[in-house]
């Protein structure tokens, strides 16, 4: 039976771990101060090509999921940094000269886990100009960094000048991108006056295919990921095993660790028992195979060494069965090589890639590194797949090897676009735990009435890539301000905010992040004649209709759904104070500010419509957006009927109807959206988009507790706030809406 509770499991170590051994006995010998370092590295580097980042050992514990084990061991890094080391200062001298002054032929090594980058050497230098930049995968923003400057040795090994150990990742991104920050050298013993490095970092985020896709300027490298899975073929003899896997491509290059058999099968206890009888029985393994109706299954190879390792375990001392267990081992990872791993690389030169003018190189080595093999696949091919991806089951081969045996695994793209660390994805969305982190600050400091749910802190922490990494923001190409302006508006947001009243702790805010309250005034303050950007965030979110449904020991619980939600940012008329009441209601520009006001609206309700047809959902529950208290403006200012939120409703919504009717289902909410969700099933919500409207000042779906329309039933039942906020989500994909809208002829007269 599937475990009660995990699905799986990860073992790693977040740096490599400090070794603090004792030997005795003969062991003594390794104290030997010329042998102990050769032990120390060789255990260290054992440790980290299995279980320290980005390696780890994974054991997936349900296998009626669809878990794959090899993304589950390696996956995909978090951003990339960009380190730069400049120059060293007042370096201690290693080299004696007779007539000269004693100097050094510095170089510089950096570690980051288990990724090490090597600088040129600069000789006879003690301040010299290294001027060396690598990019660095980043798993989990507490790694640490370690620095090494050696001096180049011709015919003994190299002395160590100084090193800087275990320097927090963060403090490096501390500032901006051109900041040098000081790195002081030690020696063996901890001690200074060994020199100064300085470095230079920047911070690099991914995009989604799409952002790629529409954004191809804003690329700055490209991650490749080789998964490689098996070989299908039965290899010659004369190989010596275990084989690799390397990828090699722009220069940069990575390799599996040695091959091994297929993953074995973990019979259950009742199998192993039935198995056992007819052991004891003394039948043979065709009867056995038989029996369990194996003989003409597909793992049929699993089952029959599964069957000789029950068989070989109740005979421990009979060395034939051993021997007949080992045997049937080796020809099972000769028969089909197996590697169970991604190999990632980083390239910053990316242009030919993008261009399609690259391959990518799929090498097979055998134990001693020499290349039996090749596949050479080139960029463009990778771009046409799907999502960048491009898998093989039988598709790749080698070329040369008898049988040209197939490679089963992919090859992957992944773009990442410099990040603007005093922008909307900030450092602090990089810190410990940021989402769960960062939940737990904006709840503390957010009015009873509008905090989210507790348990969304500990959801945050669980890192739920597959609501995560398919949010969207969606914004309008038409709009002027650009799509800085679109992320620093979904990235600038406050916990709480009704009729300008703010319902939180401003100065806690501007202490923790930077800022008081939202950009948004600032962006209306600074355009007086057109207003900020039409945008809309779509994410698919789980919701716990328990939490609506009774309280403490009354609680029912509905059980935890998904729902897929987008949330449209719409003008907002709930006070005289209100931006929007000043700019659309401004008596001296009636007719024409209403004009605009239709048009804005309009793009409005096409971006829902325009979200559900990229998400492919084909119903959409169309709420009203921007109604109620926040169209109170349109309502009191309303003279006869000259404004109603009827009327805007009705020219702006009308024409879009028109264009799309033909594609979506149009439903409509005629009860609290909790018991609304509640009647749905499964199959329903799957393919229903619901439409929220969104404050401009706010997080989405703030969740005021006496309020029961979609934002405030959301608020109180899911983690929608924080997964459509860039700070605690940095996966948020960037689409630009590129089509314009057709323009359906249709009254906008005031009057």
């Amino acid at each position: 039976a599937a475990p009660p509770f995990f699905g799986g499991m990860q073992i790693y170590f977040l740096n490599p771990p400090k070794l603090e051994m004792e030997f005795h006995g003969a062991g003594r010998l390794v104290e030997m101060k010329s042998l102990k370092p050769i032990v120390y590295s060789a255990i260290s580097n054992a440790l980290a090509n299995q279980i320290v980042l980005p390696n780890r050992y994974a054991r997936d514990m349900d296998f009626t999921d669809n878990t794959d084990l090899a993304d589950l061991r390696n996956p995909d890094p978090t951003f990339v940094l960009r380190l730069t080391v400049v120059r060293g200062e007042h370096l201690k001298a290693c080299d004696s000269n007779l007539f000269k002054e004693n100097s050094s032929d510095p170089y510089v090594v950096v570690f980051l886990g288990t990724t090490r980058h090597t600088s040129s050497v600069v000789d006879q230098s003690l301040n010299p100009e290294w001027n060396f930049t690598k990019d660095f995968p980043v798993y989990d923003p507490n790694q640490l960094v370690n620095f090494k400057v050696y001096d180049k040795d011709q015919y003994s090994a190299d002395d160590l000048i100084g090193e800087a150990l275990d320097v927090p990742l963060m403090d490096l991104l501390e500032g901006g991108s051109e900041d040098l920050k000081e790195i002081q050298l030690k020696d063996h013993e901890g001690h200074e006056g060994c020199g100064t490095i300085f470095v230079q970092t920047s911070v690099f985020c991914f995009m989604s295919t799409e952002e790629a896709k529409a954004n191809p300027g804003d690329i700055d490298g490209a991650f490749v990921a080789l998964k490689a899975i098996r070989i299908r073929t039965l290899l010659d003899e004369k190989i010596e095993m275990p084989v690799k896997v390397q990828l090699a491509m722009e220069g940069a290059d990575g390799v599996t660790r040695g091959s091994h058999g297929p993953d074995e099968i973990n019979l259950s206890d009742d199998m192993k028992e039935t198995i056992g009888v007819m052991l004891d029985e003394g039948r043979s393994q065709e009867s056995i195979l038989r029996a369990m109706n194996w003989d003409k299954a597909e793992l049929k190879s699993e089952y029959e060494l599964a069957i000789q390792q029950l068989r070989a375990a109740r005979h421990p001392s009979n060395v034939q069965l051993q021997e007949e267990l080992e045997q049937m081992r080796q020809a099972r990872a000769r028969m089909q090589p197996t590697f169970t791993e991604v190999v990632q690389v980083l390239i910053p030169e990316w242009t030919q890639i993008w261009a399609g003018a690259a391959t990518a190189q799929i090498r097979l080595q055998d134990k001693k590194g020499h290349v039996l093999d090749t596949i050479d696949v080139t960029s463009s091919r990778i771009l046409r797949a799907p999502n960048h991806e491009l898998i093989s089951h039988e598709s790749l081969r080698f070329k040369n090897l008898q049988g040209k045996p197939a490679f089963t695994g992919s090859l992957r793209f992944k773009f990442y676009r410099k990040l603007d660390i005093r922008g909307c994805f900030s450092v602090a969305s990089l810190k410990e735990n940021a989402p769960a982190r960062l939940a737990a600050l904006i709840r503390d400091l957010t009015d009873e009435p509008a905090k989210f749910p507790a348990w969304v802190v500990e959801w945050m922490r669980s890192q739920r890539s597959e609501f995560k990494d398919d949010t969207t923001l969606f914004h309008d190409a038409e709009d002027e301000n650009g799509e800085q302006l679109v992320r620093s508006l979904a990235d600038q947001k406050e916990p709480s905010n009704v009729a300008m009243d703010r319902g939180y702790d401003a100065g806690k805010l501007k202490e923790e992040l930077g800022y008081s309250q939202s950009c948004y005034g600032s962006s209306c303050e600074a355009s007086s004649s057109s207003r900020p950007p039409n945008m809309a965030v779509y994410c698919r979110t789980p919701v716990r209709l328990s939490a609506v449904s009774g309280t403490g020991s009354e609680e029912k619980s509905h059980g935890e759904r998904s729902v897929h939600v987008v949330s449209v940012m719409v003008p907002i008329f709930d006070s005289p104070k209100q931006p929007d009441w000043q700019y659309y209601l401004d008596p001296a520009h009636k007719a024409e500010r209403w004009a605009e006001l239709v048009e804005k609206y309009r793009q409005c309700w096409r971006l829902i419509f325009l979200c559900a047809h990229d998400k492919k959902l084909t119903k959409i529950l169309l709420t009203d957006l921007g109604a109620g208290s926040w169209a109170q403006g349109l309502e009191s200012e309303s003279g006869g009927g000259a404004y109603s939120y009827a009327k805007l409703k009705s020219q702006s919504l009308e024409p879009v109807l028109a264009e799309f009717k033909d594609l979506f289902d149009i439903l409509t909410l005629d009860c609290p959206l909790d018991e609304y969700l509640k009647e749905l099933s499964e199959a329903e919500l799957n393919e229903t988009l619901i439409v929220n409207s969104w404050n401009p000042w706010t997080l989405v779906g703030h969740g005021h507790s006496p309020e029961d329309g979609v934002g405030g039933v959301l608020g109180r039942i899911s983690p929608i706030a924080l997964l459509c906020w860039p700070r605690t989500n940095p996966s948020i994909a960037t689409v630009t809406v590129k089509h314009p809208m057709q323009r359906v002829p249709t009254d906008t007269s005031l009057y």
